[in-house]
């Protein structure tokens, strides 16, 4: 109770609120920006936090990633142009509320949603993340191996058409995190003789490269490719307009308390992502319709729906991260990041090494929920002229933040040249349908399944009748077996988009 207490009075600090509210407020912007997502503002700001404690560093990303999901509705209610793409669905409804006259409404009903949906996230988040750390830590390498297949099998099974090219990605991250000292022996592996890979290829070059700078080599190509007479046609709201209120309250509750659970229970399953949980809650609640309620003509209940499993999955998927050290998503692969750079591993340990740090960041997720509501209510009308920011300004400031974050680290140009080729290769990615969520994912969580793999080599003597000794690999192994199975007799799968790019 001592470490909870100590964690929660670090959340608290005016520092570390701080740190939220500024992850926050950029994550707002970030969200609101049209060809911006949540996965590369988290690898822009990655550098960021270099020079910032754990707890802030943690809270400035939480921060960023919450805002985003919630600031992505501006744009899709506005001009019909989801800010990220697992805000598509809110288009559906909050476009023809604006043209209806009701923009402020919808924009209200997406910021509440989104509140209630990341409070109830993270509830569920620091509820089920110590209980399971406590059962990981009687796992052993063998298990922790077969959970890292079917993690990244299920993965790439969910992020493209093609669970082959899925696979492909993940293991080629896997191949390159071996980059460096040999874990057993110190022996350099692939370093083609330069000391800057001895300790391995750069996180932050990876991250800012693949999600950073080639995305935004993407968005100009598509705005090259653009006719003179494409634009989206921006709705000019009136805020004076009644908002949201106690009846419009009781009469979306049950949506928000039903698309929470939704969003909850999917951000737990790693690879699914926000844009599964937003389909699937606007389904059912299409699916309870009542009389008179059209949705896809202006319904509020559609717009509740999205955008409150959108942002339960967030918190939700970060359960994995910290009880098993296994990132469901990019973002949190990146929060992964931001942890190794303060010399923190996470996963079940992480509770035992270090509680009141687990615990600060729990507090500090519930401060970011507050500020998310706090901002997203005064900055209501400044975030919707945002949506008038030309891509022409957005594309070479997001390409100056890329070079300028690689280069903090290390103060090298060697990682902006390694930036720049992972740029190269995620836009490669991207053009051919390789899932660079997987490869990411791969690469994050290479070292530790070469480590799980080997010490199972060992503890098995390479004999794979050993593993009938150890159930619970066994079931895992075959689950991930079975879904590898179904994937590649069925495209019926949905592929998720937005948080897994």
């Amino acid at each position: 109770m001592e470490q909870v207490l100590l964690g929660l009075g670090d959340a608290l600090a005016p520092k570390a609120i701080l740190f939220v509210f500024l992850g926050v407020l950029l994550g707002y912007v970030i969200g609101v920006l049209p060809g911006l997502n949540r996965p590369a503002a988290l690898a822009i700001a990655i550098p960021l936090s270099y020079y910032m404690t754990p707890l802030t560093a943690v809270a400035f990303l939480i921060g960023i990633a919450k805002a985003s999901g919630a600031g992505g509705a501006t744009t899709a209610v506005l001009i019909n142009v989801p800010g990220e793409p697992n805000a598509a669905v809110t288009c559906l409804d909050g476009y023809p509320l604006a043209r209806n006259g009701k923009a402020k409404l919808a924009l209200e009903t997406a910021l509440y949603g989104s509140v209630i949906g990341d409070v109830i996230g993270t509830l569920a988040l620091i509820a089920l993340a110590h209980p399971l750390a406590k059962f990981a830590l009687g796992i052993g390498p063998l298990e922790m191996t077969a959970l890292m297949l079917l993690a990244l099998t299920f993965i790439a099974t969910l992020a493209g058409d093609s669970l082959l090219r899925g696979l492909a990605a993940g293991i080629f991250g896997v191949f390159l995190a071996t980059v460096g000292l040999d874990i057993e022996s110190g022996t350099p592996r692939m370093t083609f003789g330069y000391t800057e890979l001895l300790d391995g290829i750069p996180l932050l070059a990876v991250t800012v490269g693949m999600l950073g700078l080639s995305e935004m080599v993407i968005q100009a190509e598509e705005l090259l490719s653009r006719s003179p007479t494409e634009s989206a046609v921006a709705v000019h709201a009136d805020m004076k307009e009644d908002g949201f209120g106690w009846r419009t309250l009781r009469y979306l509750f049950p949506t928000f308390l039903r698309s929470s659970i939704i969003g909850t229970a999917i951000g737990l399953i790693p690879g699914l992502g926000p844009s599964v949980a937003s389909f699937a809650s606007y389904g059912l609640a299409k699916h309870f319709a009542r009389p008179g309620e059209e949705f896809g003509k202006g319904e509020l209940k559609g717009v509740a729906a999205a955008e409150t499993a959108d942002n339960a999955v967030v918190p939700a998927s970060f359960v994995p991260l910290f009880a098993l050290g296994l990132p469901g998503s990019v973002s949190a692969a990146i929060l992964i990041g931001a942890l190794t750079i303060h010399g923190l591993t996470p996963g079940p340990r992480l509770f035992d090494e270090n509680p009141r740090l687990i615990y600060g960041i729990f507090g500090t997720m519930i401060v970011a929920a507050v500020l998310m509501l706090v901002v997203g209510r005064i900055g209501l009308v400044a975030f919707a002229k945002l949506t008038r920011v030309p891509a022409t300004i957005i594309i070479p400031v997001v390409v100056m933040l890329c070079i300028v974050g690689s280069h903090l680290e290390s103060h090298s140009l060697f990682a902006v040249v390694l930036m720049i080729g992972f740029a190269a290769v995620g836009y490669l990615m991207h053009r051919f349908d390789y899932s660079r969520v997987t490869f990411l994912i791969g690469f994050v969580i290479g070292p530790q399944f070469e480590l799980s793999l080997r010490q199972s080599l060992i503890m098995t003597d390479g004999n794979p009748l050993a593993l009938l000794a150890h159930p619970f690999a066994i079931a895992t192994l075959a689950i991930a077996l079975i879904v590898s199975v179904l994937a590649m007799r069925s495209r019926s799968f949905p592929r998720p988009s937005g948080d897994n790019p």
